[in-house]
């Protein structure tokens, strides 16, 4: 379990959060200020995934806005990454950590 035992009141909470921001307007999820990020910068999605069909062109938007940012897709899994491929996702992370510089 992610969240712990409240997951469902986390998830509520941020479900309003994020439609109050698009109620009020003027929001592109895709740029900004990613351009400014000074850390380097690992972006994960299944290929497959059955909740967002996009994510891979959306994760490339994000990753040509961000100076130090590596990508990786995994071709199988679904929503969320994290989850469904633990073994890719944690492979992928342990590779991206042990990169950046000590």
């Amino acid at each position: 379990m992610a969240h712990g035992e409240d997951w469902p009141q986390v998830v509520a909470e941020d479900d309003a959060a994020m439609l109050a921001r698009a109620d009020a307007g003027g929001i592109d999820w895709f740029h900004g200020r990613l351009a400014e990020i000074k850390c380097p910068v690992l972006l994960m999605g299944s290929l497959a995934d059955d909740l967002m069909p996009n994510l891979p062109a959306q994760i490339i938007t994000v990753a040509r806005q961000i100076p130090e940012c590596s990508v990786y897709f995994c071709a199988t899994g679904a929503h969320a990454l994290m989850w469904t491929r633990p073994e890719h996702f944690r492979r992928a992370a342990d590779c991206f950590l042990a990169a950046l510089p000590s």
